[in-house]
């Protein structure tokens, strides 16, 4: 939503907040609310790396793969240890086709602490691409061990074996 609609999904909470007793005695005052919103301290959504990779992961979703790269870089940006907008950083280079720059984050997604089954799937593609199936191989293997029910690491993992004639 945008920012007036947070506010008026805001304001509904606020409302059924007062409707249960939440608020104290009486009915939710817009009037209150409006001042509690206008008090408000804002955190400077620019500076906020979890933000921009939101946005960045809804753009994607949406298709608008160079937004998404964009936000996912000032997310980067912001904070090189933040795992998730490296991993997403380097998704949406993997969708764009760009799989050696898509490989340095994930990488460090990997180092960072980030080991997921997706994780270990975007990277052993990403791999595969670059025609290194033996490594894209072993972390496809490990995304199947870490969730079975995953199911892109089922069809990468099927890719590079049916390459290698498995």
């Amino acid at each position: 939503p945008t920012h007036k609609g947070h506010e008026l999904i805001a304001w509904q909470l606020w409302k059924a907040m007062a409707e249960a007793g939440w608020l104290g005695d009486g009915p939710a005052r817009r009037e209150v609310f409006e001042r509690v919103v206008a008090g408000r301290k804002v955190d400077g959504v620019e500076h906020n790396a979890v933000w921009l990779f939101n946005q960045a992961s809804v753009l994607r979703h949406q298709g608008h793969f160079e937004q998404a790269i964009a936000r996912y870089r000032e997310a980067v940006a912001l904070r090189p240890d933040y795992a998730p907008a490296e991993a997403g950083l380097g998704f949406g280079l993997q969708l764009r086709g760009d799989y050696a720059e898509a490989l340095v984050h994930h990488e460090r997604a990997l180092a960072l602490g980030l080991d997921t089954a997706e994780s270990r799937t975007n990277l052993g593609t990403t791999l595969f691409a670059l025609g290194r199936s033996e490594e894209a191989l072993r972390h496809l293997q490990i995304a199947v061990e870490l969730d079975s029910h995953f199911a892109p690491a089922h069809t990468n993992l099927g890719m590079v074996l049916e390459s290698r004639g498995e």
